[in-house]
């Protein structure tokens, strides 16, 4: 079942943007990655038990023009709920300074992270909105 619903997100959201490993990441498996992206990272803090997260993909996610504006982006995708990874989650989120989800950390193309966070739920707006910050223009 968490193979389809990869392969949805997938093909929502595209290959280059998200990327699929969502819950055995560390924070030196986040940092690589970071590290290793030529775009502006989003990294997206989310739990199964989490409604606002659950709205957070199925209304703005979804939406064609974030989708559209997130081929901009390296979305990293991770899920902090996994009991069996407690320790870990709790260090991650220690480093990001977050208590909650869904959660989302900014990092510029040059790997800087941003100070503003969005905690809860966006509209596609307001996320487009912010993303816009970090989306350089043709000249």
């Amino acid at each position: 079942m968490k193979k389809i619903v990869l392969w949805i997100m997938v093909m929502t959201f595209g290959l280059t943007t998200l990327m699929a490993n969502e819950s055995n990441y560390t924070l030196e498996s986040l940092t690589k990655e970071i590290k290793n992206s030529s775009k502006p990272t989003i990294l997206y803090f989310r739990k199964n038990s989490c409604v606002s997260c659950d709205e957070l993909e199925k209304y703005t996610f979804t939406n064609k023009s974030v989708q559209e504006i997130l081929k901009n982006f390296t979305f990293i995708k991770v899920d902090v709920g996994d009991f069996n990874r407690l320790k870990e989650n709790k260090k991650i989120l220690k480093k990001f300074n977050l208590f909650g989800t869904p959660s989302m950390v900014f990092f510029d193309k040059n790997h800087i992270e941003q100070d503003e966070k969005l905690v809860g739920f966006q509209t596609a707006t307001k996320f487009i909105e912010h993303l816009n910050k970090f989306v350089v223009k043709d000249e």
